[in-house]
């Protein structure tokens, strides 16, 4: 008898006419399994989630929170209700209840992420001192301390059942749910993951982690219905120790998703194949691997594999994938589905196939070898160089559009003002001064070149992956002028701005290393260099002065590519008021000339205090 696929699609949509569109482009799927569609992105961000104040106007650690999904975003209980904001619920449910009227009328199932326990405002609280549970934020993070309710407090309990039951009665649809905990927003008492340690009330910390798993599972359950049974996911961060235990909670209608566990990130058990809609780091879209889908997809072959998730939202829900490229995507996964291909060698001729479909035999082989290197191209990456991310180091730390000086210090407040308070660090000299801060640890380059002890330590592996990039753009811009081949024109666009992207990130993170050496030489009092003959002057000087040119270069690059049509290619706000820690503005382009403008305006500012050559 043939397994039956659970295919889970979803997207990040604030309306409902996106979100059918989204709809139609799934729609071939449904031939090969029971299609389940994600309906749980707000209308709009949750502003009460952010605390004002502060230098930066806020709190980073809240903004991861402020655009996930939550139980009480749109089904708050009544003992919730006094202390949320019930203008932005209203909106959430009725773009909900629009949404399951399309999943009705396309035959679709509809899946819901929620974070959970989620953390409340602390007025709810000071009523209900007794249903406190952990402390949930990150202490390195957050300029304000969350804490969630406890779901070891039967109240607690019945409070998510109703809650579960109202979104039941909303969406009769709803078949799978996403759990996630321990993270942005969300987090279990005693957890070992918790940001702050382990915490929680005296009262429950008897109870293991799986134990309290389990309760919440069986709350959402009986929430839904006895005659429902949900397809549950546990998603979070977990030790090792608890994902043992976890093990024990498995059956056909329970699976969870790990974030990290023995250094790797996204472990996913044997039931499903932990394929992705494309390569989504923001701020840079339009990027799908038909090579790496080809090979998540073979996972199917495997007797307990039941389930395929394809995720199109970029993170924290800021963004969402191109429609044609997802329609590409789906496109790949059905011709999969309908002749599967098991093996690298069949892998690559089912790839070669498509390439022939999309750009006819002669250039069918072209377009196979820049797929491949693509593909190689960031498999590099993820071995040496994985905590340079897009979203975390590019746009979090904004590396992407800040100004690459020697002496951050001699920045101005305006100069400093389009950007520094976008910058994810808890305190605002950190936030200016170490281009290695990682969200409150010390970024170094990946596990093979921890390169802070060489003369250079540029990573080459990076200058790599960026080449490599670059030559496969080169091959896809000119593609032809058929459908697939603007589409595949576009990709090289985004392709190019992704490498400039990690060019930025080697040129930040090399120039942190070598300010971190140097940070006694430049926090003296300036002087006027020896008046001797030099050839070379300070060697670090001459290696931050080469970081600073080719970043100089790097942005005028970048700006070039997005009045070039590459803004289409970007995960962008859609006003200047919407610009957050994890979303650049609208106005990119002139924040990188502004950028450029102000780097040449302090390129002297370091030979007061490094020796420059006199030759």
């Amino acid at each position: 008898m043939a397994k039956t696929l659970i295919i889970g699609v979803s997207t990040v949509t604030r309306n409902v006419e996106d979100f059918e569109t989204f709809a139609k482009l799934a729609s071939p799927l449904k031939k090969h399994g029971q299609v389940c569609i994600g309906v749980s992105s707000l209308a709009e961000k949750t502003q009460a989630d952010v605390p004002e104040g502060g230098w930066g106007g806020g709190s980073a650690w809240h903004e991861y929170t402020s655009l996930l999904s939550s139980l009480q975003k749109f089904f708050p209980h009544k003992k919730m209700q006094p202390f949320l904001d019930m203008k932005h619920v209203k909106k959430n449910r009725e773009l909900l209840r629009a949404k399951a009227k399309v999943v009705k009328k396309y035959g679709y199932q509809a899946s819901f992420s929620t974070h959970i326990p989620f953390f409340l405002p602390e007025a709810f609280f000071a009523k209900y001192p007794h249903l406190r549970g952990a402390r949930v934020d990150h202490p390195r993070r957050s300029k304000r301390e969350a804490f969630a309710p406890c779901v070891d407090h039967p109240e607690m309990l019945e409070m998510i059942k109703e809650m579960m039951g109202e979104l039941a009665r909303e969406v009769p649809e709803i078949r799978s749910m996403r759990l996630a905990t321990n993270d942005a927003g969300g987090g279990l008492c005693w957890a070992d993951w918790l940001y702050a340690g382990p915490n929680g009330p005296a009262c429950c910390r008897h109870i293991s982690t799986a134990q309290r798993a389990k309760r919440l599972m069986e709350a959402i359950r009986e929430g839904a219905g006895k005659e429902r049974m949900l397809d549950l996911q546990m998603d979070g961060n977990f030790s090792e120790a608890e994902w043992r235990e976890m093990n024990s909670l498995i059956d056909e209608n329970f699976h969870f998703h790990i974030h990290w566990t023995k250094g790797v990130e996204h472990q996913v058990n044997a039931t499903g194949v932990p394929s992705s809609g494309g390569i989504m780091d923001n701020p840079v879209r339009g990027i799908f691997d038909p090579v790496g889908i080809a090979k998540m997809l073979d996972g199917i072959k495997k007797p307990e594999v039941t389930r395929i998730g394809l995720n199109f939202g970029y993170n924290y829900n800021r963004g969402r994938e191109l429609d044609d490229v997802v329609e590409k995507v789906v496109e790949i996964v059905d011709a999969f589905l309908k002749e599967p291909a098991h093996g690298s060698v069949e892998r690559l001729l089912f790839v070669r196939k498509l390439c022939e479909k999309w750009v006819g035999t002669k250039r069918r082989d072209e377009l196979l070898e820049a797929l491949i290197a693509m593909n190689d191209a960031y498999r590099l990456k993820e071995q040496v160089a994985w905590r340079l991310t897009g979203n975390y180091y590019g746009v979090s730390m904004r590396i992407v559009n800040r100004p690459l000086v020697i002496m951050p210090d001699k920045l101005t407040a305006e100069e400093e003002s389009y950007f520094l308070p976008y910058v994810f660090n808890t305190d605002v000299n950190e936030a200016r001064m170490d281009y290695r801060d990682w969200h409150g640890a010390k970024l170094e380059g990946g596990p093979i070149e921890p390169m802070a002890t060489n003369k250079d330590p540029r990573l080459k592996a990076m200058d790599a992956f960026s080449s490599r990039l670059k030559r496969v753009a080169g091959t896809l811009e000119n593609m032809g002028d058929s459908p697939t081949g603007e589409l595949l024109s576009r990709m090289g666009q985004s392709l190019w701005l992704y490498a400039c992207v990690m060019r930025s990130a080697n040129n930040f993170f090399a120039t942190g290393v070598v300010r971190d050496r140097n940070a006694e030489k430049l926090m003296g009092p300036a002087h006027i260099p020896p008046k001797i003959g030099d050839w070379t002057g300070d060697p670090d000087l001459q290696l931050l002065n080469s970081y600073m040119r080719d970043e100089l270069d790097n942005a005028a690059e970048m700006a070039a590519i997005l009045e070039n049509g590459g803004m289409r290619q970007m995960v962008i706000a859609d006003n200047a008021k919407n610009e957050d820690t994890f979303l650049l503005g609208p106005d990119l382009i002139k924040q990188l000339k502004r950028k450029c403008e102000i780097m040449q305006r302090h390129w002297l500012d370091a030979e007061a205090y490094m020796t420059i050559p006199h030759k």
